[in-house]
């Protein structure tokens, strides 16, 4: 009880932060950026091509350089599907589908990027330069 009663007692407040703490938050900072920097690379890269997938299958894969200017049409569905290349970009610039979900998703040009039109099962992909075991979703 006698503890309680000391007039000289000196409580630390829990928001008390000193050089050392400083010094620990930034060195976490630094290490939690460490990840970021090798991907920084990747994220950023200009895409070498695009894949267009068809009901599960590989269709065709596509360059998107600069200097393309392209438009095709989507074999083995339904109705009809063109795909449009055009300045290292891809889309699906029209479709016959009843609600126009892949021609509404507008252009993609970074790796890892997809377009998906439900109804014909077509799926573009924009694969990066560097090949990985690991697939976009767990990146």
């Amino acid at each position: 009880m006698r503890f309680l009663y000391q007039k000289n007692a000196r409580f630390v407040s829990a928001t008390h932060i000193n050089r050392n703490d400083i010094c620990l938050l930034l060195c976490l900072l630094v290490l939690s950026c460490i990840p970021l920097a090798f991907e920084w690379k990747t994220f950023f890269q200009k895409p070498d091509e695009a894949q267009v997938w068809v009901n599960g299958k590989l269709q065709t894969t596509i360059s998107l350089s600069s200097e393309l200017n392209t438009e095709f049409e989507v074999q083995d569905i339904p109705g009809y599907a063109i795909i449009q290349v055009k300045n290292g970009k891809i889309r699906i610039h029209t479709d016959d589908s009843p609600r126009q979900i892949g021609v509404h998703m507008g252009w993609i040009d970074k790796p890892y990027e997809q377009v998906v039109n439900v109804p014909y099962k077509i799926m573009i992909v924009i694969t990066g330069k560097q090949t990985s075991d690991i697939d976009a979703l767990a990146q």
